[in-house]
């Protein structure tokens, strides 16, 4: 049968818009994918359906297979799991989209919206939300006009949850919206996002470096910690783009495995200490390192995460700690050599100056005693600086002008240094005043004066700069020996040789010196480093080998200047006595020559040997004494208990100490030196009786 025929065949009512003949199909008719009825009403899409022309019920067979497709496709737009909703925009005179009609709406969309099909079909949006605005409208209309599809995410308030929105054009001037509700995606992403937040909180909290990186060794995290680390300051763009890779595989590790990148993302764990490693500000600083690898879920190595502890502050303190050990011991040695020369000092300069004073005039001996005399004398500087350097020596800080102890060391200063040397000072007139101890003043400018001259054996500059400086809470991060605040400062530089940074580490060891055999005794700067940690000061070295050096002492600044000068007493001339005296004193020889001095002076003199012997001796007496004269550090009972327990037994008894080494070296809270006597040894027979005729006089 002809096609032209099978029309004719057709009602009115079911003829379609187009024929398609294909005579090389026989009785076959295939219809295209979207075939519209003749009422135009309805259209139906098919794909490729094939429908049989024999026989008297040919449309019949069309019909029900249009119904078979209507059924599919109702059933699958009704069963989504998405809501759809196909609108026509709405546009005023001026071609303005102002609204949208709803034309059809699956089931999913009736379930969220709270309508029926019939409550929505018709109605406008306005209509619906009762807003005199429509949210993305201009999204909606712009795909109706375009045709190209847009999808974006979305809060519904009307809906009250978050939607993925999918919207094409089915036709130009239509569009069809695909709700996806995304809600729990959303709450998940939430909360992974606050998760992340206080993980990154408690990460910047964390006072060690944490940094992650991928398989390439490049930064994909850093917490701040790690940034301070590195001094990366605020460069963050710098620290994403810098290969922590590179950095860390160029560091100077103590181990001949340098790369523990490699380790880490071949799959081990690494455990490397002091790691020494060049920041971003050029500081050497030394971390230990701790790092593994990130897997992902088929345990394939993902990155790597290092957890670096930064230790360039315990390095200095255990420098200095190990530093302050030996000063320590250094200290021990020179305290016990104090100790016993001053007794033999004492012995030595007492004996002489009994001789001397037994002799005439013109004895020829008078001259050879004189000469021992000044010669013990001077050996008291030695045991002076000694204790010094073992800073255990007795000092009576006051406050003081720097720059007038300067005027007054000039003439001295450039003797000491030679003519080859020029010498400059160069004073802050605004210099703060300070509280040291003169003559511990006065010995720093001369051992770096001294020191200074050493090093310009073919002449040179010596510059003594002052001037006032501030020391802030940074610096004192980098020197934790030092305190922040004011401080005055002296710089002493010359343009000797300069010094290697090897001979800088030890420059201020006991004993330590780079001058040749006899010419150095390496105790003038550990003596420097002594007193000015003594006065909570601070002391650097700035030098390079043939560009000179620099020594910039810090000491504190004080707020008011005293004006007060230290009061002297004002002894009896009247060196002779009669009272009684109780002499403790473990060393024979000092015992028996202070004995032979007082007796000589009229005094009335029992000796002890030691405190228990001083006990016995006491309990003898029919009458307590006037005066006991103690050793303060003796075998047994030392002379403070000693001293508590005669106190006791005698409320009246005055009490003189001495000592070789330093009354600080036996000080504690019990006893206050500025109200008590102390007789420092070495002493001559002027000091002593002197001392001793003052406690009786202020007394009486």
């Amino acid at each position: 049968m002809e096609l032209d025929q099978f029309a004719d065949m057709l009602e009115p009512s079911k003829n379609i818009q187009h024929s398609f003949v294909d005579p090389t199909r026989g009785d076959w008719l295939r219809l295209p994918t979207q075939t519209r009825r003749f009422s135009k009403k309805n259209t139906f899409s098919l794909a490729d359906t094939e429908l049989s022309i024999n026989g008297g019920n040919t449309w019949d067979k069309y019909d029900d297979v249009l119904s078979e497709e209507n059924y599919k496709m109702g059933s699958l737009f009704n069963n989504l799991n998405e809501a759809v909703a196909f609108c026509e925009i709405i546009y005023n005179s001026e071609g303005t989209p102002i609204d949208f009609v709803f034309r059809e709406v699956n089931h999913q969309y009736k379930l969220i919206s709270g309508c029926n099909r019939e409550e929505l079909l018709g109605k406008t949006a306005k209509e619906h939300f009762r807003r005199k605005r429509i949210a993305h409208l201009d999204k909606y209309s712009r795909v109706a006009q375009t045709g190209i599809p847009e999808e974006f995410d979305t809060y519904f308030k009307d809906l009250g949850s978050y939607y993925n929105v999918q919207v094409f054009s089915p036709r130009k001037g239509e569009f069809a919206a695909v709700l996806r509700d995304i809600s729990k995606r959303v709450d998940v992403v939430n909360r992974l996002r606050d998760s992340e937040k206080l993980n990154k909180t408690i990460s910047d909290l964390v006072p060690v470096g944490i940094v992650y990186f991928d398989p390439f060794g490049e930064v994909q995290f850093t917490n701040k910690a790690f940034i301070n680390t590195l001094e990366a300051g605020e460069i963050d763009k710098e620290l994403k783009a810098f290969k922590i890779l590179n950095k860390f595989q160029s560091s100077k590790l103590k181990s001949d495995n340098p790369g523990f990148i490699d380790q880490i993302l071949s799959g081990e764990e690494i455990y490397y200490y002091d790691v020494e490693i060049e920041s971003f500000s050029g500081n050497t600083k030394h971390i230990n390192v701790f790092g593994a690898p990130r897997r992902g879920i088929g345990n394939e190595i993902t990155g790597g995460v290092l957890v670096c502890q930064d230790v360039t502050k315990f390095k200095v303190l255990h420098h200095k700690f190990l530093h302050a050990q030996r000063m320590e011991a250094f200290s021990e040695l020179a305290r016990g050599v104090v100790h016993d020369l001053n007794n033999l000092l004492t012995v030595i300069i007492v004996n002489s100056q009994l001789e001397l004073a037994s002799l005439n005039s013109d004895d020829p001996l008078q001259e050879s005693l004189k000469q021992i005399d000044m010669a013990a004398s001077s050996s008291i500087d030695l045991t002076g600086q000694l204790l010094e350097f073992s800073r255990k020596k007795n000092a009576n800080p006051e406050v003081l002008e720097i720059n007038s102890a300067l005027n007054k060391m000039e003439l001295l200063l450039r003797r000491i240094i030679g003519e080859d040397i020029d010498m400059l000072l160069m004073p802050d007139r605004e210099l703060a005043s300070v509280l040291i101890d003169s003559c511990q003043l006065e010995q720093i400018i001369f051992n770096l004066a001294v020191n200074a001259r050493d090093a310009m054996p073919d002449g040179g500059k010596l510059k003594i700069k002052t001037r006032n400086i501030r020391l802030d809470e940074n610096y004192a991060t980098l020197h934790p020996d030092v305190k922040p605040g004011y401080y005055a400062l002296i710089e002493v530089s010359d343009t000797g040789h300069g010094m290697p940074p090897e001979a800088i580490a030890q420059a201020f060891e006991p004993f330590f010196t780079t001058k040749e055999t006899g010419k150095g005794t390496g105790i003038g700067l550990s003596t420097v480093y002594g007193i000015i940690e003594q006065c909570n000061g601070h002391v650097l070295i700035d030098s390079k080998e043939d560009q000179g050096t620099t020594f910039k002492i810090y000491i504190p600044a004080v707020d008011q200047k005293s004006k007060e000068k230290r009061k002297v007493s004002k002894t009896n001339e009247i060196l002779n006595g009669n009272e009684s005296i109780l002499l403790v004193e473990d060393e024979e020889h000092i015992r028996e020559t202070i004995k032979n001095i007082l007796m000589s002076q009229g005094y009335r003199v029992y000796t002890a040997s030691s405190g228990e012997d001083a006990l016995e001796v006491s309990g003898n007496l029919d009458k307590p004494v006037d005066l006991l004269i103690t050793d303060l550090v003796m075998p047994g009972i030392g002379g403070k208990l000693l001293g508590r327990k005669m106190h006791k037994r005698w409320k009246d008894m005055h009490i003189l100490y001495m000592s070789g080494s330093s009354s600080r070296a036996c000080e504690n809270e019990e006893m206050n030196y500025d109200s008590i006597p102390y007789l420092e040894k070495p002493f001559g027979i002027k000091k002593l009786t002197k001392t001793i005729r003052s406690i009786f006089d202020s007394k009486a």
